[in-house]
């Protein structure tokens, strides 16, 4: 599969981003990865902190909108659609390392002292809206507040997948169905 020279610089700035914290990864260790000059890299972006926006950019397409949108997109009943978002949020932290997980917020964190932090809450606006639409087009009562209340319940299992996953992994169809129950009440 072909790659573009700034997506292999992506890949290979999350893959050292998920290893080590955002602020230990430095410019040359992210060109030796992706195997391009460390100028190549400036050719791309302005900066670091702009590779670390473009990277959680990167990160959230390719890990949560991508899949979301089909999911949505999807012909399958509301409660078919639940499951399976729920099985995506949780399915990732099972899947993937604590590190990689923990990513995410490391990001924030130094994008947050740059000024930045206002990435990661469009992105959660974004989804709120989303979540808030698709909650309207299947009759939820309250769509703003249960979109929230949803993303909430989402972090949530997240983090305790992180914690206790075969707790989560054992119980994953009752709390689906609770999570359902909830936004038809």
């Amino acid at each position: 599969m072909y790659m573009s020279t700034r997506e292999k610089i992506l890949r290979a700035a999350l893959e050292l981003f998920s290893r080590k914290p955002y602020s230990k990864v430095t410019v040359d260790e992210i060109a030796r990865k992706a195997g391009v000059a460390k100028g190549t890299i400036f050719h791309y972006f302005k900066s670091k902190a702009d590779l670390g926006e473009k990277v959680l950019d990167f990160f959230l397409e390719i890990f949560v909108a991508r899949p979301l949108n089909k999911i949505l997109s999807s012909s399958e009943p509301f409660e078919k659609k639940i499951e399976r978002i729920v099985s995506l949020a949780v399915g990732f932290t099972l899947k993937h390392d604590i590190k990689a997980v923990l990513l995410l917020a490391d990001i924030y964190e130094e994008l947050r002292k740059l000024g930045k932090a206002w990435i990661i809450e469009s992105f959660y606006g974004k989804y709120a809206e989303v979540f808030t639409k698709f909650f309207e087009e299947n009759g939820v009562e309250n769509p703003r507040v249960k979109a929230m209340l949803f993303m909430a319940v989402l972090d949530g299992l997240s983090f305790q997948a992180m914690i206790s996953p075969k707790s989560i992994e054992e119980n994953l169809d009752q709390i689906v169905g609770e999570v359902v129950a909830m936004l038809k009440r």
